[in-house]
């Protein structure tokens, strides 16, 4: 969750840079040496967002599936106490196939949208920010 929070404040701190590098134009004198550092800013920060991407996608997996992992073991626990004349009414191969699709909503609900969310929250809240300071 930190590393989506990181990871979406950098969106508006790439276009904060973004900002000064256009600035950099009207001054005709310290044009190159001021593009040359943002675009150095730029390719570190890049880097920097690529690797905590890279983690942040590693623990969301990682958490998605421990949470399926348990999800199944409780379902099939449940399954285990029903009384006989409940698998009579039940198909079986139907379990398996309904126990496994609401799973995978679990780990597409944590991995892809939980992820997205605090991406998206974090972009939203810094770039707030990053405008009103760029702005005043």
């Amino acid at each position: 969750m930190i590393l989506s929070v990181i990871n979406g404040a950098s969106m508006p701190a790439l276009l904060y840079v973004w900002g000064d590098s256009t600035d950099a134009f009207t001054d005709k004198d310290e044009t190159m040496d001021k593009v040359r550092k943002n675009m150095i800013i730029f390719f570190i920060m890049g880097a920097i967002s690529f690797i905590i991407y890279i983690f942040q996608v590693a623990g969301f997996k990682h958490t998605g599936q421990a949470i399926a992992q348990r999800l199944r073991e409780k379902y099939f626990r449940s399954i285990m106490r029903q009384e006989m004349g409940w698998f009579d009414v039940m198909n079986p191969a139907e379990l398996s196939v309904k126990a496994e699709s609401e799973c995978n909503k679990v780990i597409d609900g944590i991995e892809e949208k939980l992820m997205t969310l605090y991406f998206s929250l974090a972009s939203l809240i810094f770039g707030i920010v990053v405008g009103y300071l760029k702005g005043w």
